[in-house]
């Protein structure tokens, strides 16, 4: 069982993992799991392999020892309403205490197969669809007003391979007959694939 309460199946174990997190090296028996937005999550079972911990929720740290040595994880400290939530609930007994290792550079995980999320997509599939036309008009159109005398700017065309011609001009056609796009009357304008704006 997770921390929102929902079982999740695992039938693979990784021995022995080191974690490093804030200079301590953490070392636990893992299971691989399916949670998008966690790298990993160090439960009961982690914690039991502590011995006596200390637990402080109102400053966000667990200390325990490790042979000789004092170890000390702290949490972030967040105003948002669920991180609130979550530091409340972890103070009571038998309740988990949560870490998670978040990457900037991450790529995103890959989406748990919802059977409920499926079919709420499959109800609205029309919001979903490709646009076949240009959106409703609006009140008023966007119009930019040029000084007097503005003469147009002529910029070099972005060089590209031949071999990419017809496939521009392919998308370009593609594009005017569903009606994204629109020929433009402007003197001002020029081909948006090709010239730098």
């Amino acid at each position: 069982m997770v921390a929102n309460g929902e079982r999740v199946q695992s039938n693979r174990k990784c021995r022995r993992v080191k974690v490093k997190s804030q200079g301590n090296t953490i070392i636990a028996d893992v299971y691989l799991l399916n949670l998008p937005g966690y790298d990993a999550v160090l439960g009961i079972q982690w914690l039991k392999t502590l011995g006596p911990i200390t637990l402080d929720c109102n400053n966000m740290i667990l200390q325990y020892r490790e042979g000789d040595y004092n170890r000390i994880l702290k949490g972030l400290k967040q105003s948002s309403p669920q991180h609130v939530k979550a530091s409340k609930s972890l103070c009571k007994p038998g309740q988990l205490f949560i870490v998670k290792f978040s990457s900037l550079s991450s790529e995103p995980s890959s989406v748990v197969d919802n059977h409920e999320l499926t079919a709420l997509l499959h109800e609205f599939d029309d919001v979903f669809k490709e646009p076949t036309g240009l959106p409703p008009p609006c009140p008023c159109d966007h119009a930019i007003t040029l000084e007097d005398g503005t003469c147009p700017v002529c910029l070099r065309p972005y060089r590209y391979l031949y071999s990419q011609k017809n496939e521009i001009e392919r998308l370009a056609r593609e594009l005017l007959t569903s009606g994204a796009i629109r020929p433009s009357n402007s003197p001002y304008t020029s081909p948006v694939l090709l010239v730098k704006k």
